[in-house]
């Protein structure tokens, strides 16, 4: 049931995972390229939704466990350079709306990384 003035049914409550963030998300769309395991495993492409220095939440068809270590590569521009990150984390949650749809995963990294994008002037 919609809570009293909202009117799309959306909590207006505080989300437990957004209240105990160490870092500030940016919400900003880039490809990714995920590679799981060793570097001669496959490649699957990825849209991230948001990314601060502790993480990541990425869209892509590849099914992903919590816990499962990841590798992959993030690239943007920054300016009219092209940057390419290699990063690595371990899978904190899985999520997919429906059967359908793409498959929402949130990394948290092995080390924090500064150089990530941190506005959305970063979306290429």
């Amino acid at each position: 049931m919609p809570e009293s003035g909202n009117p799309q049914g959306f909590s207006t409550k505080p989300d437990l995972f957004t209240d105990h963030r160490n870092a500030a998300r940016v919400f900003i769309r880039l490809p990714a390229w995920i590679t799981i395991g060793s570097a001669q495993s496959q490649e699957h492409v990825a849209f991230v939704r948001d990314i601060s220095p502790r993480g990541i939440f990425f869209y892509s068809k590849v099914r992903l466990n919590s816990g499962q270590h990841v590798e992959f590569v993030l690239e943007y521009l920054k300016g009219n350079n092209r940057i390419r990150l290699q990063l690595a984390g371990h899978v904190v949650r899985v999520e997919q709306a429906t059967s359908t749809s793409a498959i929402g995963v949130a990394i948290a990294f092995d080390t924090v990384h500064d150089e990530v994008p941190n506005d959305r002037s970063h979306a290429s």
